[in-house]
């Protein structure tokens, strides 16, 4: 069983987080509901690279906004 928690805001206790242990508490929590076969694909696709989800998504999430922002309004 792993110390490490999600940190939910309605648990009365504080539990250790991830942010917690990378001393980075600038992050935020984004809650996104994905079908289950994309959730497995990204998993699979994490253990590829040697990397978690999170960091997958926040690679999208930064690609995305890059080109959104070159984009004429």
């Amino acid at each position: 069983m792993s110390i490490l928690k999600a940190g939910r805001p309605s648990n009365g206790k504080r539990q250790l987080t991830i942010a917690d242990l990378n001393g980075d508490q600038s992050m935020v929590r984004l809650n996104v509901d994905i079908d289950k076969d994309m959730h497995r694909k990204l998993k699979i696709q994490a253990i590829q690279e040697s990397c978690t989800a999170a960091e997958i998504v926040r690679r999208i999430i930064n690609n995305y906004l890059a080109k959104s922002s070159n984009t004429p309004t």
